[in-house]
């Protein structure tokens, strides 16, 4: 990070200071912005603040069941003065976001009366808000939130506890990944304390998929392929893979990329997906070794985390995409001690 972040106690300053917020997450959304958002949104309403979660893209299935979801006010250009709810806002609060760009309208038109705070733990974090709050090491953006509601001594409940336990999951991989701190466990123990369901949440989460995303799994699994004598596994998904199992709403297919590096002896899995044409080509990568794969992704535009990140090429030519990126990361492997 090259900005300067003004931490836990800037933003805690200024939230006690204001009264009508408007949230959100990066578009698509995903278990920790929404959950983020959604859980200091409930908790600002339960202490006498106005609060709403906006959103330029809508709530992908799996998450609608949240408490709170239904409510999202989807974006519509010029709802800061045609939406009574959205009037007047003190700050848009921005979770989970590395950058401007997958913010959409509720950041374009924000109006210059209003605060931009970024709340994120992306490593590649642009600090592009008025205030920044970026914890590169933070098992999730909830985390910090509960962090930020605790610190406040704003009320915490169950419709509170769950979303931000959701985004603890997700993030944490269920508690298994390497930012799975004593930190992590003990804020997931307290908001089960508070009312989160963890089996709630395996249960929607992990135990709901539609038949269409499993078929597309079996497809990816078919399609592994290995370099750089096994540490490295990629697979793809093709537009009208997602046309034909009518998986076409929100961001489906992106969690394939655990086919690739869920693989026996990998150390990087790598995911391709064909983007509506005229779109490019969105790359998924996770390592679970020392490899950084931010590095690939910020070098394309994109960002994320050492082991988990995520781009978009300006190229519809899925196979030379992969040839590519393949060869890049196989390369980078060789000269990287194994492990």
């Amino acid at each position: 990070m090259t900005f300067q972040d003004d931490g836990l106690d800037a933003i805690a300053a200024f939230v006690r200071g204001a009264d009508r917020f408007v949230l959100t997450g990066h578009s698509p959304l995903d278990g920790d912005g929404l959950g983020s958002a959604l859980g200091l949104c409930r908790s600002l309403r339960l202490a006498g603040k106005t609060a709403h979660v906006v959103s330029d893209a809508p709530v992908p299935s799996m998450l609608r069941w949240l408490p709170g979801a239904s409510e999202v006010v989807a974006w519509t250009p010029g709802a800061y003065t045609s939406d009574p709810r959205l009037a007047d806002p003190q700050a848009l609060l921005c979770f989970d976001s590395g950058d401007t760009s997958r913010l959409g309208g509720p950041h374009r038109e924000l109006p210059r009366s209003a605060a931009l705070v970024n709340v994120d733990h992306h490593v590649s974090n642009t600090g592009y808000g008025v205030l920044n709050w970026v914890e590169a090491d933070a098992p999730s953006v909830g985390a910090m939130v509960f962090r930020l509601i605790k610190a406040l001594g704003l009320p915490v409940d169950p419709d509170v506890a769950l979303p931000l336990y959701l985004s603890l999951v997700e993030d944490t991989g269920r508690f298994s990944y390497s930012n799975t701190t004593p930190a992590a466990l003990r804020a997931g123990a307290d908001l089960v304390e508070a009312g989160a369901e963890p089996e709630r949440i395996t249960n929607h989460l992990y135990r709901n998929e539609d038949l269409g995303t499993m078929r597309l799994r079996a497809r990816c699994v078919e399609r592994l392929e290995t370099a750089a004598d096994g540490r490295l596994a990629t697979t793809y998904v093709t537009w009208t893979d997602l046309e034909e199992l009518g998986l076409l709403a929100g961001d489906q297919g992106r969690e394939m990329v655990e086919v690739a590096i869920g693989l026996e002896g990998t150390e990087v899995g790598i995911l391709f997906r064909g983007l509506r044409p005229g779109e490019g080509t969105k790359i998924s990568f996770r390592s679970k070794s020392a490899f950084d794969v931010a590095a690939p992704s910020v070098a394309r535009g994109g960002g994320g985390h050492k082991k988990a990140a995520g781009c978009t090429v300006k190229d519809d030519d899925l196979a030379r995409v992969r040839r590519q990126v393949t060869a890049e990361i196989a390369a980078g492997l060789a000269a990287t001690p194994r492990g």
